[in-house]
């Protein structure tokens, strides 16, 4: 497994970014991201909003901080130790919830979030163009 990790920060003056991989994208400069390791990558989980994970293993580093926020990981099987996602009561969404046998969204949940989706991309577009 790579010794890096994707994390995404949102702060002052827009995103700031930290994207973990083997190899930097030529991108990543250009919009200010750098490569974290996964013990910093924890570091940072614990002081973020959220956390999005998609890793190849376990993300052992992750059970250090006290205190963690809603996380997301769409790893097969989970890259969150299981003693970390106990702990999160509730706030653990993994790859099998997204797929599983639930009831369709309220009527026009689906379009709302869309609409959302649209205007934040627009949104955060418009924030890349204003910074070249």
């Amino acid at each position: 497994m790579s010794k890096h990790i994707p994390s995404q920060l949102a702060g002052e003056g827009g995103p700031k970014g930290r994207v973990g991989g083997s190899e930097p994208s030529p991108a990543w400069k250009w919009l200010g991201i750098v490569l974290v390791d996964l013990g910093e990558g924890a570091e940072l989980a614990a002081r973020s909003a959220a956390v999005a994970v998609a890793l190849a293993g376990v993300w052992e580093e992750l059970a250090r901080p006290a205190e963690l926020p809603p996380i997301a990981d769409i790893s097969a099987p989970s890259a969150v130790p299981a003693t970390v996602r106990a702990g999160l009561n509730g706030s653990f969404l993994g790859i099998d919830e997204l797929f599983s046998d639930r009831p369709p969204p309220p009527r026009g949940y689906s379009e709302a979030a869309g609409r959302v989706v649209v205007a934040k991309t627009a949104e955060y577009l418009a924030w890349l163009e204003a910074r070249s």
